[in-house]
């Protein structure tokens, strides 16, 4: 067991299968006060751990309607990572989604004091970046209304998105909406966050 994880009791734990586009795999979640540990299948009583992310990176969204696995699935994610987590029934992800909200709000409060500035570019727009104040529990798409409404835009939200560049990539990683820019911030100091408006349809 993690050593991060080792003094915390253990809250909830079950299988998960957690999809990103085709990719899909099935791993086995723990859920502690503070931290979320994803681990391998059983395998012959054996558990490899994954990852431990802090409860305080982590974010949730729900999933659109659209096929029989929806209603047992919600978005996951933390910084740079999103993935699609389907449960075994409808009861352990309602239950999961509970006990997850519950303790990834307590874990954020912790930090409802703090906040940081994202200079935010915007294409096409002479005045930019523009300085934005970001919380631990502002959504990207919270971050797109505070912008828009400090260069005087308004009810043209949906018509951005927000992407991130590390200056390691070539191409901004564009986020989805439901993600936390304070998270990724923190965790990738030096980033950009570029606000490119929506391609047309």
């Amino acid at each position: 067991m993690s050593s991060m994880a080792t003094y915390q009791n253990l809250l909830i734990h079950g299988p998960v299968e957690l999809g990103n586009g085709w990719h899909r795999k099935k791993r086995h979640l723990f859920l502690f006060r503070d931290y979320l540990l994803i681990s391998n299948t059983r395998c012959k009583n054996i558990l490899k751990i994954k990852c431990v992310i802090p409860l305080h990176i982590v974010w949730m969204d729900k999933v659109e309607e659209g096929d029989s696995e929806a209603k047992k699935s919600f978005l996951l994610g933390w910084p740079m990572e999103n993935f699609r987590a389907t449960f075994p029934s409808l009861e352990q992800k309602e239950k999961w989604c509970s006990f997850l909200e519950r303790n990834i709000n307590l874990t954020k409060e912790k930090d409802n004091q703090k906040t940081l500035e994202l200079p935010i570019f915007i294409k096409d727009i002479q005045h930019s970046p523009v300085a934005v104040t970001a919380t631990s529990f502002d959504t990207v798409n919270d971050i797109i209304k505070k912008t828009l409404s400090i260069i005087g835009i308004t009810e043209c939200e949906n018509e951005y998105l927000l992407s991130f560049n590390s200056g390691k990539e070539e191409a901004p990683f564009t986020l989805l909406g439901h993600e936390c820019p304070y998270a990724i911030k923190m965790n990738y100091l030096g980033e950009k966050a570029f606000m490119p408006q929506r391609p047309s349809k």
